[in-house]
Parts: structure tokens; sequence; C-alpha cells
């Protein structure tokens, strides 16, 4: 009976403790909206250097606000900001904006934080120099190319940021292919950042120069782990990145291309999925459909042109080597070479500790002659230094018959040629001399030694 009435004096004094400090903490907290809303919002003009300060502190660069008013002392107080400059390192407005409005709360104002962030007509200018540096509203990036830290940790910690009728101009000085670049200016730029505790999802939509195409959309949908502290290390992201572009020109967008392709000509729409895996790019896919198409893969080789090309592409880079595929993908080129539209894939490893070079190919509906002319056309391996001594054989099974599936084999020697790839390629053509080529559905398997 004892220990019953020392238990219940026991949980009685911890009642009693948790409603005290619930008590303490109800009125620190009504302390402090009412603090917020009857002496800060009010005066809030004459607390413009404090929050210069505590912005300074919370992005990483120095802050500079022309005007700051009340304009709403709702539950959640909205302000707005004219005129707000950040500054570079040498004191110069690196990016001004003509107005900004935002809604804090008394955890957004602990953590140095807002509760929404709207940007309204904001102009950024992102510039890459001539030695490949790159600059955002004039602040200079790290040289692995992420940005500040905390500034980019604050934008990430945010719980919704909206940028709406922007304007973004994009110039590239960086031109070692020697391409007529002329400065890019994206209109009625929209953008909209959502974050929660490790998962960050934005939307961003475009409108390019007349003649580049319709409007185009970017989005993101990342997470980060559980041991990640920085919001904004791009190294902690793992996710998908999505763009879409209804209606694009290549002949506009192929000069700012990163890719040594020169794309010329060309009008279609495409679609494209990045996976991330700690930042680093684990599988790009592409939807495209495109019509007058015309690219050079590499100046010293003839223009690939394609009437019509639609289908899907896949690549995955591989510690030692990639993987690339296709799925119904379909062409007509202009000089009368038709794809009917089968699936591909290629698979190649770099030779690495002792064993050789190896790459698999498989594929449906190959027309071999098409595939042998587009293979002299693109940038292939350069030559091996020494010829070939052994024979390679090609296994090409054709259609199954009553006694079960026909299997024609040929085998070719490979001399030094100066396009390996093509000369294996070639090797097809004369086991399809011997078989008819496979129906719709079967495949063709070749494994393929290194030519070394």
């Amino acid at each position: 009976m004892l220990k019953f009435s020392t238990l219940a004096q026991i949980c009685s004094t911890a009642l009693r403790f948790a409603a005290w400090v619930l008590l303490v903490s109800g009125f620190v907290l009504g302390m402090a909206w009412a603090a917020l809303h009857f002496w800060i919002v009010p005066r809030i003009e004459d607390f413009r250097p404090k929050f210069e300060n505590l912005a300074t502190q919370a992005i990483g660069v120095p802050v500079h606000m022309g005007k700051l008013l009340a304009v709403s002392t709702g539950w959640m107080p909205t302000f707005e900001i004219h005129d707000l400059s950040l500054m570079d390192p040498e004191g110069r407005p690196a990016l001004t904006l003509p107005k900004v409005i935002f809604a804090i709360s008394i955890r957004s104002v602990l953590s140095l934080g807002v509760e929404q962030l709207v940007i309204d007509s904001p102009t950024l200018d992102i510039r890459r120099t001539e030695k490949g540096d790159w600059r955002i509203a004039g602040l200079a990036l790290k040289k692995d190319n992420s940005p500040d830290s905390a500034f980019a940790d604050w934008v990430f910690a945010q719980k919704e940021i909206l940028v709406q009728q922007g304007t973004v101009v994009w110039t590239d000085e960086f031109n070692p292919l020697s391409r007529d670049k002329s400065a890019l200016n994206l209109n009625q730029v929209s953008w909209v950042l959502r974050n929660s505790a490790r998962h960050h999802q934005w939307r961003l939509d475009a409108t390019p120069p007349a003649g580049w195409g319709a409007p185009f959309t970017f989005m993101g949908d990342v997470r980060r782990g559980l041991l990640s502290t920085h919001p904004g290390r791009i190294k902690d992201w793992g996710g998908q990145l999505h763009a879409e572009f209804s209606d694009v020109n290549l002949s506009q967008l192929g000069p700012h291309l990163p890719w040594n392709v020169n794309a010329t000509q060309g009008q279609g729409a495409l679609r494209m999925w990045l996976d991330l895996n700690h930042g680093n790019l684990q599988q790009a896919t592409a939807d495209l459909v495109l019509e007058n198409a015309k690219a050079q893969l590499s100046p010293e080789l003839e223009g690939l042109s394609f009437k019509h090309i639609a289908g899907r592409v896949s690549f995955k880079p591989m510690a030692n080597g990639f993987d690339f595929s296709t799925e119904g993908l379909s062409f007509d080129t202009a000089d009368g070479l038709h794809w009917p539209g089968g699936n591909i894939s290629l698979s190649y490893a770099e030779a690495d500790k002792g064993t050789r070079a190896q790459g698999r190919f498989h594929g449906d509906q190959l027309d071999l002659l098409a595939l042998r002319n587009i293979a002299l056309q693109l940038p292939l391996p350069d030559p091996p230094e020494r010829p070939c001594k052994s024979t390679r054989s090609v296994d090409w099974s054709t259609p199954c018959t009553s006694s079960g599936p026909k299997k024609t084999q040929a085998k070719t020697k490979l001399t030094k040629s100066k396009r390996p790839t093509a000369a294996l390629i070639t090797s097809f053509l004369k086991v399809a001399n011997q078989a008819p080529l496979p129906k719709i559905g079967q495949a063709l398997r070749m494994p393929i030694s290194a030519l070394t």
C-alpha cells in the first residue's frame, strides 16, 4: 500500500511539473507573439539594419534593403522589401530584386528563415568566363562549381520560395569550339521551390527568345540522406531531374550544347530524365521526335541528316565504360536509309587490371546496311596500334523450324582498319549473305572482344 501511494505521489509531481512547463512555454510563446505583432511589426523599418545583418549572416553575402514595409499583421505577418541588393566582394550590387514579399513566424525567425518567400520580376545574370569560371549574379562559384554553401543551404532550407515574371540572361564566353554564341535571354521565368526536412522539389518554366520554340519546363525531385547536414550540397542529393521541350529549334540550341556536337538544323520535341545518386549521374534517358534534323558529331565526319527520327535513347555511365540503349527508335535519313524501329543495347568496358576491353551488342529488327553506313559517320575509337591477328566469330540465329532454331556461324578475320567498330558491323553483312534476317521480335546477340 505504501508503494502504491509513493508511485501516485511521483506521478502527481511529474504531472504538475509537465503542466508548469506547458504553462511557461505557452506564456513565453505568447509574449514572443505579442512582441512580434505589437512591437516589431509596427516599427519594422526601424529594425531594417538588424534584418540586413541577420540576412547577411544567413545567406553569406552582404545584403542591402532599400525599404522594408509591413503589409499584413495576421497570424504570420507579411512584409515587403523594395530594392533588395546582394553585394559582391567589391561592394557592388551583384543582384537587385525590385520587390520581395515574405512571411515569417516565430519558428522561422528563430531559424533565421521565412515561412514563404515571393520574388517579383527579378533579373538574374549567369555567366561563364573565358577561363571557364562560373558567375551567378556576379558572385563567383567555388572551384568545384558548387554554390556558396551558406547561401545554397539557406535557400534549400526555406519552406517555400516562389519566383514570378523573372528574366535570366545567360552569357557563355567559354568557347573552345569557336562557335557563334550570343547571350540567351529567358523571359517570363517562374520557379517554385518547396522544401521539407530532407526532400526538395522544384519546377521552373521559362520562355526562350523568338525562333527558339515554345516555353520549356525543368523539374527536380531529390532527397538527402539522414546524415546530410547541408541542404544545398548537391553531392548529398539523390533523385530525378526532368526537362521537357514541347517545341525546340535545334539550330538555335546547337551552339549552346556542351558536347562536341554541331546541331545545325531540326525542329521537334524533347523530354529528358536524369537519375542522380549522391550528386552523380546514374542514367540519362531522352524521348525525342525530330523532323529534318542535321548534326555533325565530329569536325572530320560528314553530318548526319534525318528526315524523321523518333524514339527513346538511354545512356548509363559505368566505372570503366558505359551502357547505351534505344527503345522503339526509328528514323529515315536524307539519303534514303530507313531504320524500322527496333531495340538496341550496347555495353562496353575498358581494359582494366590485366583484363581486356569487352563489349556486348544486342539488337532486333536490324538493318545491317543502315547500321554500317551510320557507323561510318560516328566518332568511333581510333584504330589499334597493331592489327588484329585472331579470328572473331559471329552467331546468327534465324527463325525457328520444326527441327529447332537454325544457327549460322561466320568467321571473319579483322585486320587493321580506320574504323574498327565499323569493321565489326561490316562482318554482319557476310553473315547476312548466308542466312535470312531475323523476323520481328527475334534477337541478334554478339559478344565483341577487344580489338587489340
